[in-house]
């Protein structure tokens, strides 16, 4: 028995086609913009990219498992769904490889797309293409985790925010009380350096 249905990956790419369509299109006018930029200025303006890429990526991937595991949290339309004969197994992995396409496929074609613009710094854009691909999986998957553990929409977005600003949350923490209390020690920010 096959733990993929490609029924149900094709009915989540072009139920949710607008999200991603207009991800590419947003995407793809901002990716050329820089580009075109980038062969004037320095290789630092998509480092400026990616500091506004990667929370756009957040709320990307929590907007996508939000769309395409929805199922979970309508009762009526989860039971219909899961007596359909499909294994869950086959609904989780197809769910969860339209999310990735949704993610993966977009920047892909925009990393092609600028490439030409770029000229002698070409290979920036497969550089950005794996930051942006590491960083979609993660929000990604952290998404699909909290939709699976909480009991409604509203209590899968807390529980991903909380997990996405834990690490600044312990951080602000241990600047503010913890640090005070060993002489001589300070954190210093990198980027002044």
């Amino acid at each position: 028995k096959s733990f993929f249905n490609g029924t149900v990956l094709k009915k989540d790419l072009t139920r949710f086609w607008p999200l991603w369509a207009i991800y590419f299109i947003v995407g793809l006018f901002l990716c050329i913009n820089k580009s075109t930029d980038l062969y004037y200025q320095n290789a630092l303006t998509y480092t400026e990219f990616l500091t506004t890429a990667i929370p756009a990526m957040c709320v990307y991937a929590l907007l996508t498992a939000q769309l395409v595991f929805g199922d979970l949290f309508q009762g009526r339309l989860c039971n219909a769904v899961h007596a359909l004969p499909v294994r869950r197994e086959g609904l989780f992995f197809s769910h969860f490889t339209a999310g990735l396409l949704m993610g993966l496929v977009p920047n892909l074609i925009i990393a092609i797309i600028a490439m030409p613009g770029m000229e002698s710094l070409w290979m920036v854009a497969p550089l950005w293409y794996v930051i942006v691909s590491l960083s979609y999986f993660l929000f990604f998957c952290m998404a699909v985790f909290c939709m699976h553990c909480a009991g409604n929409p509203i209590g899968a977005l807390a529980m991903y925010a909380l997990i996405n600003c834990l690490g600044p949350m312990v951080m602000a923490c241990v600047e503010n009380f913890y640090l005070s209390m060993l002489y001589g020690v300070e954190l210093t920010d990198k980027t002044e350096l």
